[in-house]
């Protein structure tokens, strides 16, 4: 790999990684705020997620056009099984806290 492409790719990976803390902070900052509905935050939480899996299949996994199709079939599969587990599971336990 050359060098400019070695800084290309670092750069994507900051910036990707500087949008994930964004939505991360907002996420958390609309949560703990009391000005908004429960279903209005649970679409800006489901919202939030969508995002940041879209900006970690392009920038982190590499999942373009120009890489091999059953690669990235099998990387995408394997991603959105895994969130998925970790998302349902965190919704089964939010739902059963006893709150």
């Amino acid at each position: 790999m050359s060098i400019c492409k070695k800084k290309f790719f670092l750069n994507s990976l900051f910036i990707s990684f500087f949008f994930i803390l964004v939505l991360i902070f907002f996420t958390f900052y609309i949560i703990f705020l009391k000005n908004f509905s429960k279903i209005s935050k649970k679409n800006i939480l489901i919202l939030s997620f969508l995002i940041q899996i879209i900006i970690h299949l392009y920038h982190v996994l590499n999942i373009k056009k120009n890489n091999l199709i059953i690669l990235n079939f099998f990387s995408l599969f394997f991603t959105i099984l895994i969130i998925g587990i970790i998302f349902i599971g965190s919704l089964w336990i939010m739902n059963h806290l006893n709150h």
